[in-house]
């Protein structure tokens, strides 16, 4: 059922549930996330496509490496930018990135099931938001932006 998302709840759990790789990567987490800013949704999804997003920063971001968590909030949506400091996305994987199964080794060189992003894909468009990943400009590491319309209440 559609209900209020606070997104800066959902980060914390995330950010929670992620500690030991976090911990174990040597990787600083910076969470700028704002408490109040709210999406309509359903919560499960939204906190799994964030966890998918976060851990994926985790994967790919090396030892004394960070990421910065931060939330905006446009006319009618939020947006959650989670940036790591990470080798980024070489050119020839970044038509695919969203393909069903396709993945990239991260720094422990495992590969993920490749059904991350098509995951938080599915949940952006199920409520009428977007995600889009993209190398940082000038920088090393990869931004990943998850749009979601505010909530209407």
């Amino acid at each position: 059922g559609v209900e209020t998302v606070d997104l800066g709840a959902v980060m914390a759990d995330v950010i929670a549930s992620l500690e030991p790789q976090i911990v174990r990567g040597g990787i600083e987490i910076i969470n700028n996330v704002q408490p109040g800013h709210q999406v309509a949704g359903e919560k499960f999804l939204i906190t799994h496509a964030v966890l998918n997003l976060v851990k994926n920063a985790v994967q790919f971001t090396p030892g004394g490496g960070a990421i910065t968590l931060t939330s905006s909030s446009g006319e009618h949506s939020t947006v959650l930018a989670i940036s790591d400091t990470g080798a980024g996305i070489p050119d020839y994987a970044r038509e695919r990135i969203f393909d069903r199964f396709y993945s990239l080794p991260g720094m422990d060189r495992t590969r993920g099931t490749g059904l991350g992003l098509p995951f938080v894909r599915e949940v952006a468009n199920l409520h009428g938001g977007h995600v889009e990943v993209r190398n940082n400009d000038g920088g090393p590491g990869v931004t990943a932006t998850l749009t979601l319309p505010e909530n209407r209440s």
